[in-house]
């Protein structure tokens, strides 16, 4: 059981987008750097067996928190992006309820919105 879990931790420590796992009381079973890095939150070490939330949550999180006290209470997955304050940083975090806790999945979507918004703004010229 062990060499799987530590199997699966490098899996995850690989991966370019966040991934967190949390409890059913809101704290960190784990987190990947990716995720700590992506959300601003420090070290992945330091985040472990604690809330996951700062108190209170930051202009960068309160968006993602909201939406995880949704999934959670409704024990459906969600999707939801925030717009980092310049320079601006889009992220997306999708989130999987179950009743022993959340996972989230982040990742930094910005070159997405920014091709999104230039097919927009050629569109709109076009017309």
């Amino acid at each position: 059981m062990a060499a799987g879990h530590e199997f699966l931790s490098a899996a995850l420590e690989r991966i370019e987008d966040g991934f967190v796992a949390l409890d059913g009381e809101g704290s960190c079973v784990h987190i990947n750097a990716s995720a700590a890095r992506l959300l601003g939150l420090g070290r992945p070490q330091d985040l472990i067996g604690r809330r996951f939330w700062p108190q209170p949550p930051d202009s960068r999180t309160q968006e993602l928190k909201r939406a995880c006290e949704e999934a959670m209470r409704t024990q459906r997955p969600l999707a939801v992006e925030s717009l980092d304050p310049p320079p601006a940083r889009c992220i997306e975090g999708r989130l999987y309820p179950s009743p022993d806790g959340l996972t989230i999945l982040v990742a930094e979507v910005s070159q997405r919105k920014g091709a999104q918004a230039a097919l927009r703004a050629s569109e709109q010229r076009f017309r």
